[in-house]
């Protein structure tokens, strides 16, 4: 099949004015959303303890890590069949509860953090906390 120089530009002005279509149905926001995607991965953010909500009273700035990022580079099928149910709302919002379609974007390794309170008294916290790395974790019940 071949076509004339004038059926490709027609052609062409087509397909250009479907997607400036469907840009404009997605919004703004959803634009941006994809392309402000980025990796799992290590983000960091100063706060104060108190900020925390752990329950201390200290005005002492930590430098507080967190793992965020998308993680649609590790979905399985199992995963673009269950996102593309929802999209086309297939499953109920009861039936979703519990069902989650993609990976997390979890710490793998922590830091303890030690700080000074508001009376000059040291505390260390231990717990699980201050990741010092993020990893891709399949939700749980996935082995």
């Amino acid at each position: 099949m071949s076509f004339t120089e004038g059926e490709l530009k027609q052609i062409i002005r087509t397909l250009v004015k479907r997607k400036a279509q469907r840009d404009a149905k997605l919004g703004k926001r959803t634009k941006r959303a994809k392309k402000g995607t980025k990796p799992c991965s290590l983000t960091d953010k100063e706060v104060t303890v108190s900020q925390l909500g752990l329950g201390y009273v200290s005005d002492e700035v930590i430098l507080f890590r967190y793992c965020s990022g998308k993680c649609v580079a590790s979905r399985r099928n199992y995963d673009l069949a269950l996102a593309k149910l929802k999209g086309q709302r297939l499953l109920t919002r009861e039936s979703t509860d519990r069902a989650r379609h993609s990976p997390c974007c979890r710490p793998t390794e922590y830091e303890e953090i030690t700080f000074l309170d508001n009376h000059s008294q040291y505390h260390t916290i231990y717990e699980e906390n201050c990741p010092l790395a993020c990893k891709l974790r399949p939700p749980l019940g996935w082995t």
